[in-house]
C-alpha cells in the first residue's frame, strides 16, 4: 500500500444478541428451575462419571511415565487433569477442581520437561483419596492439610 492510498474501515454487524434469545436482565426463571431439575436428576450420575475421570488420570499418568518421551501419553497427562480441573465442581468435588487445577499447573509449567514423577503422583494419589473417600467439603481438615503439604511439595 503506498503512503497516498487509504485504508478503509470495515465494522461487522453483532450478531450476537440475535443469536441470545431472552432478555438476560430478566432471565426466564421456569426456564432456569428446569435446568436445575435436569442437574438435580443427573447428580445420581456425577458419582460414577468422576470415578470414569479419575481412573483416566490415573492411567493418562501410568502412561506418560512409562514412556515419558510419548506426546501422546503427556497430552492424556494434561488433557486429564485439565478435564478433573473444569469438572470437579460440577460433579459436586470441589476439593478436584482445585487439586486437578494445581496438577494441571505443574505439567504446563514443565514445558517439554518431564514433571517430576514424585510430585505428580502425590496429587494423582490425592484426587484418587479424595473421590474414594467422598470428601467434597472444601474445609475439610484432612483435605487441606493434604493440600498444604501437595502445595509445599511443589514449591
Amino acid at each position: 500500500m503506498s503512503k497516498n492510498s487509504s485504508g478503509q474501515i470495515v465494522k461487522p454487524p453483532n450478531v450476537l444478541k440475535a443469536k441470545v434469545s431472552g432478555n438476560l436482565a430478566n432471565p426466564d426463571e421456569d426456564l432456569i428451575a428446569r435446568a436445575e431439575q435436569a442437574m438435580e436428576e443427573l447428580s445420581g450420575e456425577f458419582a460414577e462419571w468422576i470415578q470414569e475421570d479419575v481412573d483416566k488420570l490415573s492411567t493418562a499418568y501410568n502412561n506418560f511415565y512409562a514412556d515419558p518421551a510419548n506426546l501422546d501419553a503427556r497430552n492424556a497427562l494434561e488433557c486429564a487433569s485439565h478435564d478433573l480441573k473444569g469438572l470437579g465442581a460440577t460433579y459436586e468435588f470441589p476439593l478436584v477442581t482445585q487439586f486437578a487445577g494445581d496438577l494441571h499447573g505443574i505439567i504446563e509449567a514443565a514445558g517439554e520437561d518431564v514433571p517430576p514423577q514424585k510430585i505428580v503422583k502425590a496429587y494423582v494419589d490425592s484426587i484418587r483419596a479424595i473421590v474414594s473417600q467422598n470428601i467434597k467439603d472444601p474445609e475439610n481438615p484432612v483435605a487441606q492439610a493434604l493440600l498444604t503439604e501437595l502445595q509445599a511439595l511443589a514449591g
